[in-house]
């Protein structure tokens, strides 16, 4: 395995518990299940009955959507350069 490959995959695997620790401190399940419950509200009959209320609903459903995917985003960059490095190192390429 090219050095070079180690120091990157290293340097990565460092990074890994510090995203851990992020979907620990965004509480992720949590967050999905307050995602889950105002999409379930926003499906309610008589939801856009109240514009204001509607309005603070969607905004915070947005929010939460939002922060999901930043995550997962991250994760899967991660993930993408992790795969990367493996497939550099299995053919030993530069």
């Amino acid at each position: 395995m090219n050095i070079e490959f180690d120091v990157y995959k290293q340097k990565l695997n460092d990074v890994k518990p510090t995203l851990d620790d992020l979907a620990d401190s965004l509480n992720l399940e949590g967050l999905k299940a307050e995602l889950e419950r105002y999409q379930a509200m926003q499906e309610a009959p008589g939801f856009w009955d109240d514009p204001e209320k509607s309005q603070q609903i969607v905004m915070k459903s947005k929010a939460a959507e939002n922060k999901l995917e930043r995550y997962n985003a991250m994760v899967s960059s991660w993930e993408d350069m992790i795969t990367i490095c493996e497939m550099a190192a299995e053919e030993d390429d530069d």
